[in-house]
């Protein structure tokens, strides 16, 4: 119910009646309000109205109204509205339609008037409507955008927008006249039609036998238009293929289905029997056969490489049916032999055929092949030039290898299945033709993991001598032997040499040889390793080595060191030289001294003389079990002239 005072218009709507929903008395709801005249919405807005008694009251001024009744009326507006354009068939394509406030509006296409349903090739996405192939046929016509208010109803429309389909479609060469092959008669007009079709009108091409015919209005008339060609007087020199192809801007296509004219005139030469190719073996004969009939009979000819007519001669016999036989044929008769048949009318016919001489050239060789057991291998034997072309078989110990199994022959490869040790062995590869066979053998070794005959194994060695670590091995194929020391590659050098059954010898085998040593064995198939440890035993030695040349002061107390090594436990002890063991012997110790002594009490008597310098010497000797070594210290004394040996230096403060 409405009513309208002079001051305020007043709007009463009944409560909890739009959209379902309810509104309580005596609280205030927001609610829409559309504004009209004469049946035409010109405002929409939300107010804050006040419910009483079940009833909606919203109170607005009449400038309000007013104002709103005589303002502009609220339109839908395109900002974007399809147009009409190109489109190539089959190809993807989009319509646009936009609004400037697309919310509360919903979009429909219409498609010549009815509502558009999406495809999986035509689909509405969003307002704009997509083509993913178009179809000249199922999208020729106009489109139409609808944009519809939600609210109110309200409505708009684009202008019809089209696609320029362009599309090209190929299609047979058919006979267009006369009506059927069988009423094609010589010196009648034959008229065929190009049903390749297009937008924009395709501009066709004819062809014949591969090669273009040209509108010389004299023997063929093309029509564009019709997409037709006519032989304005067909004879059999008019026979052939017939296509044609069309091009425009979508692109080119020829004839899917052609056309064959095969006229018969009997005063044509017509082919009765036709000459092959032929290959032969040098010094061999050849017999080419070539026959032609026609009414009156047509007269024969052949030719060889374009050159003059070949008549009987020694080596080459022309027969009366036409038969050219050549006898003892060499490299110069090979080539090209044409045999031309002339008939009372029309173009001679010529017939062709090859001669050449069989070959057959050598086989590259094979590289022996090593294969790893129970792997996939093949081996490819390509064939050989030759004329012909050769065949190619393999065969093992003089048998064929089948077609099928685990070792086979597939085309020229030889396969195996799976490589097992009974697959080594000798194979042979045969090519061969009209010229003779050739062959080739492959050798094949099926590679095996090396297993011990003597492994490595921990050793003791004497210092000094030359040590050996063993290292055997067998394979199918010789293993490559490796040692290491300490983890490093050993290579050959003066100390160490490894022979050719990858034996390691150490030569002067030192104390620092005592480490872990490793051996490996490798093959293709695979490999072992081993490991020894060098127990160095070491020879009785003194360490350091005593000093050939001792010199000491004169009346004063010296000291001097002896040190022995051995595998076992050396016992030193002193003796001087040309007397036995004297007061000076030490035993059971690794090393020992000379007790401090002055020189003096060496004796005089047995070391100096006045106004010289006499040296003398006493030795030091270890013993081991085995084993004994025994070294000289040398004692060069100051004479009791107080002058020293040249041999020692002069000592400090000496005047």
């Amino acid at each position: 119910m409405h009513h309208k005072s002079l001051s305020n218009t007043v709007v009463f709507l009944s409560a909890g009646t739009r959209s379902g929903v309810g509104i309580a008395d005596g609280l205030r709801h927001t609610i829409r309000l559309y504004c009209g005249l004469a049946g035409q919405l010109f405002s929409v807005c939300d107010v804050i109205a006040l419910v009483t008694e079940g009833l909606v009251m919203v109170v607005l001024p009449d400038s309000f109204c007013v104002a709103q009744a005589v303002g502009t009326q609220a339109r839908i507006l395109f900002t974007k509205e399809p147009s009409s354009q190109d489109a190539l068939h089959g190809r993807s394509a989009i319509l646009r339609c936009e609004v400037e406030e697309p919310s509360g509006v919903a979009f429909e296409w219409l498609h010549n008037g009815l509502s558009v349903q999406d495809t999986e090739r035509r689909f509405q996405e969003g307002s704009n409507l997509q083509f993913t192939a178009v179809d000249r046929q199922q999208d020729a016509g106009g489109f139409q955008c609808v944009a519809r208010s939600t609210v109110t109803g309200e409505e708009a429309r684009t202008a019809n927008a089209s696609f320029n389909i362009k599309w090209l479609e190929t299609g047979g060469v058919v006979l267009k006249h006369p009506a059927s092959v069988a009423e094609i008669q010589p010196s009648a007009s034959v008229t065929l039609r190009c049903h390749i079709d297009g937008h924009p009108r395709p501009t066709g091409q004819w062809f014949r036998d591969g090669s273009q015919l040209l509108d010389d209005r004299s023997s063929y008339w093309i029509s564009n238009k019709e997409r037709t060609l006519t032989l304005k007087s067909a004879s059999p020199e008019d026979n052939g293929i017939y296509y044609c192809c069309a091009r425009n801007a979508v692109g080119m296509v020829c004839s899917s289905q052609n056309f064959t004219l095969n006229l018969i005139d009997e005063s044509f030469p017509r082919p009765v029997v036709i000459p092959q190719d032929l290959i032969v073996s040098k010094n061999e004969e050849a017999m080419f056969h070539c026959q032609f009939t026609a009414v009156p009979p047509p007269t024969q000819e052949w030719v060889f490489e374009d050159s003059s007519p070949i008549t009987n001669r020694t080596r080459v016999t022309v027969f009366a049916n036409g038969s050219l036989l050549i006898t003892q044929v060499r490299a110069r008769s090979t080539g090209i032999y044409r045999c031309i048949g002339h008939g009372q009318r029309g173009k001679p016919t010529v017939l062709e055929a090859s001669l050449r001489l069989a070959e057959i050239e050598d086989m590259a060789p094979f590289s022996p092949k090593v294969f790893i057991a129970s792997q996939e291998q093949r081996v490819a034997c390509p064939a050989p030039r030759g004329v012909p072309q050769p065949r190619v078989w393999w065969e093992r110990n003089g048998v064929p290898i089948p077609a099928s199994g685990t070792v086979r022959q597939e085309a020229e490869e030889l396969v195996f299945t799976s490589v097992a040790g009974s697959d080594a062995g000798t194979y042979t590869c045969h090519a061969a033709n009209k010229a003779g066979e050739k062959k080739q053998d492959l050798s094949v070794t099926v590679a095996t993991v090396p297993r011990w005959v003597e492994m490595p194994k921990d050793s003791q060695l004497e210092e000094g001598k030359p040590g050996y670590l063993h290292c055997l091995s067998k394979a199918s194929l010789k293993p490559t032997v490796t040692w290491y020391r300490n983890g490093v590659s050993i290579s050959e050098d003066s100390r160490f040499e490894i022979s050719q059954n990858g034996t390691l010898r150490i030569n002067n085998v030192d104390v620092y040889d005592g480490t872990v040593y490793k051996c490996v064995s490798s093959a293709p198939a695979g490999g072992v390793e081993g490991y020894a440890r060098v127990h160095v035993l070491e020879k009785l030695k003194f360490t350091p080595p005593p000093q050939p040349l001792q010199c000491m002061e004169f009346d004063k107390e010296v000291t001097v060191s002896c040190s022995a090594t051995g595998r076992e436990k050396p016992t030193i002890r002193w003796v001087k030289t040309g007397e036995g063991v004297g007061p000076w012997s030490v035993s059971g110790l690794p090393g020992a001294q000379l007790p401090g002594v002055g020189v003096a009490g060496l004796g005089t008597r047995d070391l100096a003389w006045p106004g010289s310098s006499v040296p003398c010497f006493a030795s030091a000797a270890a013993r081991g079990s085995p084993g004994h070594s025994r070294a000289a210290g040398y004692v060069l004394p100051v004479s009791w002239a107080q002058r020293w040996d040249p041999q020692c230096p002069e000592p400090p403060g000496a005047a």
